[in-house]
């Protein structure tokens, strides 16, 4: 089961009660993984639960969005059979989750090279029009479109005089934001 945003811990029960085997979801809150598994987790090493669910969150903890052209590549392989693995290690040889898609005979031998290729041709500085999710608080997560690019550093709450860009977010209000806390897409 594949979600764009913030898998809910009621979500999560009813995915156990009607036997799905895994979630791809954008994000989901910590809170309600200890709920789900009635015990904390250690959020660096993740996978040796006792749970008949798989969780991948794409994002990391919270309500956060998954990336837009991840979610259409997942939405695209509705209906087909894919192989899901969510475990986690940051420490002692690093280990991420895994979503397997076996590919079709007519498919390309590799249908990510596109998205790979687009992502990395779009990174780098942001410019007006570029696509951003913001990586600091207080709007970690939220993902916008670059309106402007003050010429001149903007002074922060924290009186910090920093180089930034103007960010539409997806809900229409607009803030500005340091450049190196954001992330281009």
């Amino acid at each position: 089961m594949v979600g764009g945003g913030r898998v809910t811990l009621e979500a999560m029960r009813k995915a156990l009660d009607e036997g799905v085997a895994g979630i791809v979801s954008g994000g989901a809150d910590m809170e309600d993984l200890v709920s789900l598994l009635g015990r904390d987790i250690v959020v660096g090493i993740t996978g040796q639960e006792e749970l008949d669910l798989t969780i991948v969150l794409t994002e990391g903890f919270g309500s956060m969005p998954m990336a837009e052209d991840v979610f259409e590549f997942l939405r695209a392989a509705e209906g087909r059979t894919v192989s899901v693995n969510g475990s986690t290690q940051v420490r002692a040889g690093v280990v991420r989750p895994e979503i397997i898609l076996p590919l079709d005979d007519d498919e390309p031998a590799d249908p990510l090279e596109d998205l790979l290729a687009r992502r990395e041709a779009e990174k780098g500085e942001p410019t007006v029009g570029a696509k951003v999710r913001i990586v600091r608080n207080p709007k970690f997560g939220r993902w916008g479109t670059v309106v402007s690019m003050p010429s001149e550093p903007v002074r922060f709450e924290t009186e910090a005089l920093l180089p930034a860009a103007e960010v539409e977010l997806d809900d229409g209000s607009r803030v500005f934001v340091p450049l190196a806390n954001l992330e281009v897409f």
